[in-house]
């Protein structure tokens, strides 16, 4: 899958241009305007980032916007509401979040709940732990995905580092609790661990499962 940069002003946008430059991984700096597909980052970085490398592993021909609105996890879903309003060819939305505190149970719910007060109609709901899918209507009908990071590890918190330092095993010398703090007391192995998501498909795909599966179905046809 090829990212698109929806506007190159942003950091997000200016972080992953960096970075495709750095690990050699295309992306397109203009959206088409027959992009149908776009990927709402609901955090910030390495989300970013790890996004970047996890759709090179995916269907090369696929083009998604990939942007950062300024609303963050499950209130970034005013903002995909805001986006079909403006962009009629929008019809599928994936959305990553990270897990944090939050049982998942409570995510689903502040999901329905901010989809709902938005003016959203609910069709259809599916959920597989941390990958959840809505057929929803807003004007038009639009498929939204929801990849929540984390993993069942027992963590203060779950993140997209949950997924990094079991990359990162070799480089992390004390007992983890907090996934994000570990991970930035290894800051100087970043890049290096980030390499080996992106030459290693194989181990994407294992330890990034909802993420490549969610990835996946944005490039499905609806």
């Amino acid at each position: 899958m090829i990212l698109a940069l929806a506007n190159l002003s942003t950091s997000t946008a200016r972080n992953i241009l960096t970075w495709s430059r750095r690990l050699k991984i295309r992306i397109s700096v203009k959206p088409p305007e027959t992009v149908r597909k776009v990927i709402v980052i609901g955090n910030g970085t390495p989300d970013d980032i790890v996004t970047l490398v996890l759709a090179h592993h995916v269907d090369g021909r696929e083009i998604a916007t990939i942007l950062k609105p300024q609303k963050l996890r499950v209130e970034s879903i005013t903002s995909i509401v805001e986006l079909l309003l403006y962009a009629p060819r929008i019809n599928k939305i994936l959305l990553i979040i990270d897990q944090e505190e939050d049982e998942l149970t409570n995510i689903r719910l502040k999901i329905r709940r901010k989809l709902e007060l938005n003016g959203v109609k609910i069709k259809e709901e599916r959920s597989n732990r941390r990958l959840l899918t809505y057929k929803c209507e807003k004007i038009r009908l639009f498929n939204l995905l929801v990849a929540v990071n984390g993993l069942d590890k027992p963590y203060e918190i779950h993140t997209i580092e949950d997924h990094l330092l079991e990359v990162a095993k070799d480089f992390v010398k004390t007992r983890i609790v907090n996934p994000k703090k570990t991970w930035n007391e290894i800051k100087e192995y970043h890049e290096e661990i980030i390499r080996r998501v992106r030459d290693d498909r194989d181990l994407a795909y294992s330890l990034f499962p909802q993420q490549i599966k969610a990835l996946e179905m944005l490039c499905e046809d609806i």
